[in-house]
């Protein structure tokens, strides 16, 4: 079959040589069997080019055609089938390249007669090992396809190679063919030999204390070696963020019992200091402006320092933020981080008008915000998972001062109520509480796939010296599903529950009833629906009570997304929710539209035109936002 290969295309490279002027491409035509078999034969008589010239000979046409049916046959054998037979014949097209048309008879197969698949040792109950062998393929009776024998027995070495079993053996790893019976024994049979275990990890670093870096590896001297945790270590060292080169090596001990897999990792610091900016629009926040500096490796502990600053134009929100992270001494990844930051942002109070989508402006106003958190984080590693969940107990100080000014043409006299609706004035409270986050994030672009889930827990009480009580429980689950190289699927939902007094009045103007629903929440802590991320089809955090935020939230969205071409895809989406501080009423709204979205920055550009299904004449809102639904 070699030499045959090798006679066409250097008969097709002799003719390229005599006639580089009249060179054609030959295109070759197979009928007669499935895809597998023809795109061997094709891969088998693929010569490159072919000269018109040459082709103008009978006797070298001929000769050709003899060796592209002897080629083809060739190309069957490995499919089980050796008595195929083949016809070709050579046609010129109107552009002057030449075609070959190939129909191929693939006579009776040769079938599989016996079989012996066989694992022994250590290994023989490994649960990949046993799911290898449950997905073989090629058993009695079936026809012997040399193609998926070689694929299979391939993805067993890998296997024995990731879980450790470096000394296994192939007993036996042969073909029996009887190709005049038109059958075949099959006999492989693999001895494992004892697991490798992982030994000592030793860090070749001058600039990190030890106790840094000994809790990152995510087993310990002893334990089964996986080449898949051998990875994982290369990813977490890179998510501390301060090496500039990450190489790890293996130095294997088979002599050993068990044998030993000890790791060397070399290691160079990164640069000090990072520096990143964005600058972009969008509907939900219009333009924006960000900065972030971090300062990595203040010292042989590893703790590093953060400063940023954030401004968007819609409420025209400055932001100011810090965060220092310390590195604890513990078994595990852990760390003590304290972030706080200063806020300042404009808000507008509305009243609902029941039996309507309207609102009416109340009071226009501004928060100012202080906050500072010090929590203890840690890293948590199910066993034998490549998930890592991050916990993080807290506590929390906020201080808000807000300061309203009620809108000048309205009648007050008409909401006929002599206490002050406007809330206003300065709240100060602690809050102690703890939250979990899972993301698990693999590929990008439209490729990405994953899923994260959330939740938190915290409470603020008098009895410790806050303004105000109250109680707070936060779930939420975003999923990013591949259906196939072409669709995917995205869900996303999240509840949240919060035990906060809620203060409701409600007026009467010429029969039109105005509710006021007013919480006790920290401005921090309220929710708000609706926008690119949320409820598309609302405007941007418009969906709570009285615009000023509410207790408790449901939200949900599924959206069905196709690719296009290259980076753009278009997709269809229905999304509900709202914000609300009575459960009894929670008024979900829905919205429904079309999207498109561009992922050449490697993140999605979303385009979304979604219609407000529970507004008066179901009104269209353009929606522009960058970046994943998964964060």
């Amino acid at each position: 079959m070699m030499f045959r290969s090798l006679w066409v295309a250097c008969l097709l490279v002799g003719a390229l040589m005599s006639h580089p002027a009249e060179a054609d491409q030959l295109l070759i035509e197979v009928s007669g069997v499935d895809t597998p078999a023809a795109n061997n034969i094709r891969a088998e008589l693929d010569g490159g080019w072919v000269s018109g010239g040459m082709l103008t000979s009978e006797r070298r046409r001929e000769r050709l055609l003899k060796l592209i049916e002897a080629g083809a046959v060739a190309a069957m054998r490995p499919f089980g089938y050796y008595e195929a037979q083949a016809s070709a014949r050579l046609q010129q097209q109107d552009d002057g390249s030449w075609r070959a048309d190939i129909a191929v008879q693939a006579g009776p197969p040769v079938r599989i007669d016996d079989l012996l698949l066989e694992i022994s040792g250590e290994g023989a109950e490994s649960p990949d090992l046993r799911a290898w062998e449950t997905r073989w393929p090629l058993h009695g009776g079936e026809v012997l396809n040399q193609v998926a024998w070689d694929a299979q027995i391939a993805q067993l070495r890998d296997l024995l190679e990731a879980d450790g079993y470096f000394n296994a053996v192939f007993v036996q790893q042969r073909i029996e063919l009887y190709a005049s019976e038109q059958r075949a024994d099959l006999f492989l049979e693999v001895h494992t030999g004892p697991r490798s275990v992982f030994g000592e990890v030793v860090f070749e670093q001058d600039f990190l204390a030890p106790y840094v870096l000994a809790p990152v590896p995510r087993f310990r001297p002893g334990e089964p070696y996986a080449q898949w945790q051998v990875d994982q270590l290369r990813t977490d060292l890179w998510k501390l963020g301060f090496f500039g080169t990450v190489n790890v090596s293996e130095e294997r001990s088979s002599g050993l019992a068990p044998p030993t897999v000890d790791l060397r990792v070399e290691l160079t610091p990164g640069k000090r200091n990072t520096h990143q900016g964005t600058l972009g629009y969008g509907t939900d926040t219009e333009w924006r402006a960000q900065y972030r500096w971090q300062r990595h490796l203040l010292s042989e502990r590893g703790d590093s320092l953060s400063l940023g600053t954030s401004w968007q134009k819609r409420t025209r929100k400055l932001l100011l933020t810090g965060e220092y992270r310390l590195p604890r001494r513990a078994r595990r990844q852990e760390y003590w981080l304290f972030s706080p930051s200063l806020a300042q942002e404009d808000q507008l109070f509305e009243l609902d008008i029941d039996g309507q989508d309207e609102k009416l402006p109340i009071a226009e106003g501004r928060l100012d915000e202080a906050f500072a958190r010090l929590g203890r984080v840690r890293l948590r590693n199910p066993r034998n998972s490549r998930e890592q969940l991050i916990e993080t107990i807290f506590l929390q100080f906020v201080s808000e001062d807000n300061e309203f000014a009620e809108i000048s043409d309205l009648d007050r006299a008409a909401l006929r109520h002599s206490a002050p609706l406007i809330p206003g004035g300065r709240v100060n409270s602690l809050a102690l509480g703890i939250e979990w986050d899972l993301p698990v994030l693999t590929g990008r672009g439209f490729d990405l796939s994953g899923h994260r889930q959330r939740a938190s827990l915290f409470s603020s009480s008098d009895r410790w010296g806050s303004d105000v009580s109250y109680s707070q429980i936060y779930l939420s689950s975003r999923w990013n599903l591949r259906l196939n190289d072409d669709w995917r699927l995205l869900l996303r939902g999240e509840a949240a529950y919060s035990d906060a007094e809620v203060r409701e009045l409600s007026f009467e103007r010429q029969g039109l009833q105005l509710e006021v629903s007013l919480t006790e929440l920290p401005v921090r802590y309220r929710f708000k629906a609706g926008g690119g991320f949320s409820v598309r089809g609302y405007g941007y955090e418009s969906l709570s009570n009285n615009g000023l935020g509410s207790n408790h939230l449901l939200t949900a969205s599924v959206e069905l997304e196709r690719r296009l071409v290259g980076d753009w895809s278009v997709s269809t989406f229905f999304d509900t929710g709202n914000a609300f501080n009575d459960w009894s009423q929670p008024g979900l709204r829905k919205g429904a539209g079309l999207g498109l979205r561009w992922y050449a920055l490697g993140f999605p550009l979303r385009l979304d035109v979604a219609s407000a299904l529970d507004l008066p004449g179901n009104p269209w809102r353009l929606h522009l936002t960058l970046g994943t639904t998964l964060f």
